[in-house]
């Protein structure tokens, strides 16, 4: 009959525990109800829906031109990681937005329990767009949990079924309370420093031409 040394199996069977709670995964179930294109109209396809985390929890910086759009690149502030894309709509259904993932804390870089969790939603960038550039709009949320979310909060490692929602009183599907006004894609992509600054130089060029021969 064999043997076996009950300390060496505790410690493997420790080992083991230990490796799995060190790789269990986040599942989400993220949903977005009621996001609209710059003019209040719902998405319509193509549109992308980005998933970030801010991994210092400074808030969520402005984005800029040629940030990428692929998994844990830098978006916004150099803290901000991607952490998913998807489609803007869903079975054809214009402004409902819905992904099921699980992500591992350990792919994105600095990304712990706690950091704060945000969408970006862009109406004329598809899923394959590989960088946002200058004058691309975008609507953002990471706020107050409403219509039974969870907290816009990194939960614990191996947490399932995280359900994080966002939906508008525009949507269609899921009734839901946030503004109307929440779900437009109202904001911009500023073009580079250097752009804006030779088109400050025209503009100030062109007014003091204008001014002379006013005068």
């Amino acid at each position: 009959m064999k043997t076996y040394n009950k300390t060496l199996l505790v410690g493997m069977t420790a080992v083991i525990a230990a490796l799995g709670s060190a790789n269990a995964s986040i599942s989400f179930d993220l949903q977005a109800d009621g996001l609209q294109d710059k003019f209040g109209d719902l998405l319509k396809p193509p549109a992308v829906v980005v998933f970030v985390a801010d991994t210092n929890n400074d808030g969520f910086g402005p984005l800029e031109p040629g940030q990428l759009l692929s998994i844990n690149a830098s978006m916004g502030s150099s803290d901000d990681r991607v952490l998913a894309k998807f489609d803007g709509t869903l079975n054809s259904i214009d402004g409902y937005a819905q992904i099921f993932t699980s992500l591992f804390l350990q792919n994105i870089n600095e990304w712990t329990q706690g950091d704060a969790l945000g969408i970006y939603w862009f109406p004329d960038l598809t899923v394959s767009t590989g960088s946002i550039g200058a004058g691309d709009s975008y609507g953002f949320f990471s706020g107050e949990a409403l219509n039974s979310s969870r907290p816009w909060t990194t939960p614990s490692d191996g947490t399932s079924a995280y359900g994080l929602y966002f939906f508008t009183i525009a949507g269609q599907i899921a009734g839901g309370t946030h503004l109307a006004s929440a779900g437009v894609a109202n904001l911009s992509v500023a073009p580079e420093p250097s752009t804006a600054l030779l088109l400050a130089i025209g503009l100030g060029a062109l007014w003091c031409h204008r001014r002379k021969r006013q005068s």
